[in-house]
């Protein structure tokens, strides 16, 4: 579904992405974890097309990507939410959901972009009046929103970036339940950036680790967790084996 070939991506003197190979195959879900800094939002963006990697190739469905713009690797099927939501604060749940559901459609109906904003809204359980305000939503329907946003372009893989991020135990478990969810009503396979390893643990079946732009590690969730090269990364330091 998705793969990067020794992706490098530099920032004047600073290297954020060294050599980076990866592959998310099809209906899985894949964790990015790492340290911060360690380079996961910078593969993203690099992935849905907003910065060009300096070395490398990236390829969306055996398709080479790399020189795509963002709105075309969109339209071949890949989606994505932002760490930091931004709607459109002055325009309604179903305004947000339905300038997706047009754009991704090729269609100027407006009645069709609606009813599909609808079910998408439906689909994540955002409990607001479709014409409440964006405004007007708390931290975590405003991911739900985000993630409502991306499903409108009807994508095969979304890229998710710390959608438990501020959410509590119960938020966090309802969003694992819209990621399986979304894998298994709607096909959609997911690569996800995350912080809150128990939602990893719970949702991935295999993660990568990043540490300042290289794989660190690759593996099950258990097999990362009990790694002493990504602990050490996590908590600085040697680890010590008694």
């Amino acid at each position: 579904m998705l793969e990067g070939k020794n992706i490098t991506k530099r920032f004047g003197g600073l290297c954020a992405l060294s050599d980076l190979s990866f592959k998310v195959e099809k209906n899985e879900i894949v964790g990015l974890i790492g340290p911060n800094g360690s380079g996961k939002t910078t593969l993203f963006n690099v992935i849905s097309g907003l910065y060009k990697p300096d070395e490398g190739s990236l390829f969306l469905k055996e398709t080479n990507i790399t020189k795509c713009k963002p709105y075309e690797i969109a339209k071949m099927g890949l989606g994505r939410t932002f760490q930091i939501v931004q709607p459109f604060e002055e325009m309604t749940l179903l305004e947000n959901v339905a300038i997706g559901a047009l754009y991704a459609s090729g269609e100027q109906n407006i009645k069709r972009a609606k009813e599909k904003a609808m079910e998408i809204l439906q689909f994540v359980k955002l409990k607001h009046n479709p014409l409440h305000l964006a405004s007007e939503l708390a931290l975590p329907d405003r991911k739900r929103l985000e993630v409502a946003r991306a499903l409108a372009i009807d994508p095969d893989i979304i890229l998710l970036d710390e959608v438990f991020a501020g959410l509590n135990e119960t938020e966090v478990n309802e969003a694992i339940d819209l990621i399986f969810r979304m894998r298994e009503v709607k096909g959609i396979t997911v690569f996800m950036v995350e912080h809150v390893l128990s939602a990893i643990m719970k949702t991935c079946s295999r993660v990568i680790v990043l540490d300042y732009g290289q794989k660190l590690a690759e593996g099950t969730p258990r097999e990362v967790s009990q790694n002493a090269r990504v602990i050490e990364a996590y908590l600085g330091g040697t680890v010590c084996s008694n």
